[in-house]
């Protein structure tokens, strides 16, 4: 008895500790969170969606499901990148500064999925706070494949993801 009730304690303090891991993107924008961190927030976001779920799972839902989610998040990183450059980091720097910050919040919202998954048997999609980062994000990505778009060429950077 002692046994279960110590279990239950700690897989609630752990379910709220990744919860209390990332404040809700609009949450951490208001308190000053930059626009290379909401790229690089939304991509993590995207990556971990596209990691979760799969390219079978998520194209269940809409047979290009998982290309757009990719091209939304290979989007987002490589603007986050490009503002890190315009910033005055190297390519490099910028790569690895990005991929600092990317990795950690993956790490969270993973975490918060295997949470989810544990609880509910849904990763995501009843998620609040998830679902509130991804309508956060879609204006984001939009900016980010226009940006793209216009600097690249609407298919040349496409292509160099395949």
């Amino acid at each position: 008895m002692v046994r279960l009730v110590f279990t239950s304690v700690f897989i609630l303090f752990a379910t709220v500790t990744a919860a209390q891991d990332l404040l809700r993107l609009t949450d951490s924008v208001s308190k000053g969170a930059n626009e290379i961190y909401v790229m690089e927030r939304c991509a993590a976001l995207d990556r971990a969606i596209l990691n979760w779920g799969g390219e079978a799972q998520l194209n269940q839902f809409d047979p290009n499901l998982y290309n757009l989610i990719s091209d939304r998040y290979y989007a987002q990183k490589l603007v986050a990148v490009l503002m890190h450059e315009q910033r005055g980091l190297t390519s490099k720097q910028a790569e690895e500064a990005n991929n600092r910050t990317e990795d950690e919040i993956y790490d969270r919202y993973v975490k918060r999925f295997e949470n989810n998954y544990a609880s509910s048997g849904q990763a995501f999609n009843n998620d609040a706070f998830v679902n509130s980062d991804m309508d956060y994000c879609m204006p984001y990505a939009e900016m980010a494949g226009q940006t793209l778009d216009a600097a690249f060429g609407t298919s040349n950077w496409r292509k160099a993801l395949q």
